[in-house]
């Protein structure tokens, strides 16, 4: 990934990549439910063939178990900080800077605090 940000932008993909991997295995397990295919044997049949996927491999078994446990640890963390740069990201959003990078922060601060720290414009 040469070039500043593509690891982010691959990551994303990635995530893009793995919802829609997801959507279609739901669906096609809603599908052989309904024709009245037994979900296990679909699984195996469907896992060595061009539908076969890592997704398919971590969480076939488990959606037909009804395992639906989170597959990270919830740390049960109180982070103000994190919630607050969010809200400060959005409000670059809304004044049409969502576009910047995450050192904009700044910006947004700037924004509701009527100054600049940019030396050429001196507030």
């Amino acid at each position: 990934m040469s070039g500043p940000g593509k690891g982010q932008f691959c990551k994303l993909a990635n995530q893009v990549t793995i919802a829609s991997t997801m959507v279609g295995l739901c669906e096609g397990l809603i599908y052989a439910h309904k024709a009245g295919l037994d979900l296990n044997h679909f699984i195996d049949a469907i896992s060595g063939g061009a539908a076969g996927s890592k997704s398919l491999h971590l969480y076939g078994n488990r959606i037909l178990s009804r395992d639906f446990e989170a597959g990270f640890y919830n740390m049960a963390l109180a982070l103000p900080g994190l919630a607050l740069a969010q809200q400060l990201y959005l409000s670059l959003k809304a004044h049409g800077q969502g576009d910047l990078g995450t050192q904009a922060l700044v910006v947004a601060l700037e924004n509701l605090n009527n100054v600049s720290l940019d030396q050429k414009t001196k507030s």
